[in-house]
């Protein structure tokens, strides 16, 4: 817990924060509605079901009590024999019925049926109309058992329409108070709705604010990068210009000075040998002789791999041919050389860029790719340069990128093109072989002096 308690806060952490808030605030609101709505409704069904059952038990004391009424003025108006008995028997029915009723309303509300007296004064009333059957037979009833009996049913009426009434208050106030409720769980949702409003917005413009900010170190970050590429690239390319200044200069001095004087010392030695005639010193000269001639070749090979003059003053075309010739002789690899221009009039960064690749690609295939062939093609055309270097050999191991695995000679190979505005494509087929294609943007060339030509060496 420490190591949380003094983590600070940041704008991240507090738009996470903020949209949790917004979130609770909204299920807290789902909450209180779906919360209102269900007790509410339990509410209105309970009040409405015991609406209902006490409205059934008070209709039936209602039918009862007229029901009895019209019973009796049958059995006043009948002059049938068993009027006595069927009158009888319809009481003891309605009786049933009117005590079934007078206990349901006792069951869904004691307090008021006993307050209300609804049971005594129905069940007086049904005991007045009983003793009128026990009375012997009148053409009439008497006048002060009539006159009896309405108040008692009037009073029996009027008590189950006092309940009635009564129970239809009780079913207004629920829903009088549900209403109530419902108005108060209303506004509760819209300051929540409002409080979830607000709380939207700010977080609205923390994240704006934060997605603005994110965005403008996104663009520095990416101006710093792209500055710092470009410094890179800039180092890069200065570093190679100054290797190949540096090889310049030391293949001019190897054969300027050194050569000279390992010329100049053989040239010693060979006068020498013209005046000395012992043999055993001419021997010991003979072969001071022969390893300054092995120095003079080997100074000329170093100054030529470190920078061919033959590349400055007669061209790509020709120093290509040269590699080839170099490599046939030192490999016994079988060459060809195809070029529909010799080069000269490209730019030196081009003719140095388009050099170095052949080289790297003649090194590998001597080194690695166990070739018996190696064609080199030079083609410059409209506004484009070419350079194919194809072998047909174990192949090349490349990785997602197109690129060997290990090795930088064709990285740097790659950078150097890219500087250019070029594209170095490596191939290799499954069955064998590899290809190393370099196209490079360049000038209009000037028209050829000549066909194209084909060299090959074995």
């Amino acid at each position: 817990m420490e190591k949380f308690a003094h983590k600070p806060w940041n704008a991240s952490m507090m738009i996470h924060f903020g949209y949790l808030a917004v979130l609770a605030l909204v299920a807290f609101a789902g909450f209180e509605v779906y919360r209102f709505q269900s007790a509410n409704t339990s509410i209105r069904l309970g009040a409405y079901e015991l609406y209902m059952r006490q409205d059934e038990a008070l209709a039936s004391l209602r039918r009862g009590i007229w029901t009895a009424a019209n019973a009796g003025r049958d059995y006043f108006l009948s002059a049938k024999p068993d009027r006595r008995d069927r009158f009888r028997a319809q009481l003891e029915q309605i009786r049933r019925e009117a005590a079934s009723a007078v206990a349901a309303l006792d069951r869904l509300d004691r307090a008021r049926s006993l307050g209300l007296a609804v049971g005594p004064k129905v069940d007086a009333y049904l005991t007045g109309l009983e003793g009128l059957a026990r009375q012997p037979d009148y053409p009439r009833a008497p006048p002060d058992q009539l006159t009896e009996l309405v108040p008692r049913r009037t009073a029996a009426l009027e008590a189950v329409e006092q309940f009635t009434r009564l129970a239809q208050r009780d079913v207004h106030n629920v829903l009088a108070s549900v209403a109530r409720e419902r108005a108060q769980t209303a506004r509760r949702a819209l300051a929540l709705i409002a409080a979830v409003f607000v709380a939207a917005l700010l977080l609205a413009g923390l994240t704006a604010r934060y997605a603005v900010r994110r965005e403008r170190e996104r663009r520095r970050h990416l101006a710093e990068t792209a500055r710092a590429r470009a410094d890179l690239e800039q180092l890069s390319a200065r570093l190679v210009e100054v290797q190949e200044e540096e090889r310049r200069t030391l293949s001019r001095e190897l054969h300027d000075e050194v050569g000279q004087t390992l010329t100049a010392l053989r040239m010693e030695i060979s006068h020498a040998l013209r005046v000395i005639h012992d043999p055993e010193p001419r021997a010991r000269l003979e072969r001071a002789r022969r390893l300054a001639e092995d120095c003079v070749h080997c100074v000329r090979n170093i100054s030529l791999m470190l920078r061919p003059s033959l590349l400055d003053d007669l061209g790509l075309g020709a120093a290509l041919q040269w590699q080839l010739d170099q490599l046939a002789r030192r490999s016994r690899i079988e060459t060809s050389f195809h070029a529909n221009d010799s080069g000269e009039h490209l730019p030196e960064a081009v003719r140095t860029c388009v050099f170095r690749t052949a080289q790297e690609a003649l090194n590998n295939c001597e080194k690695y790719s166990s070739a018996s062939r190696v064609a080199v093609t030079l083609e410059v055309g409209a506004g484009y340069l070419a350079l194919e270097v194809c072998d047909n050999g174990v192949g090349i191991a490349l990785n997602a990128q197109s690129m060997p695995p290990r090795g930088t000679g064709l990285l740097g190979i790659r950078e150097r093109v890219s500087r250019l505005g070029g594209t170095l494509t490596i191939d290799s087929p499954p069955g064998g072989g590899a290809r190393i294609c370099v196209r490079l943007p360049v000038p209009e060339p000037a028209p050829s002096a000549g066909p194209p030509r084909t060299v090959g060496a074995a």
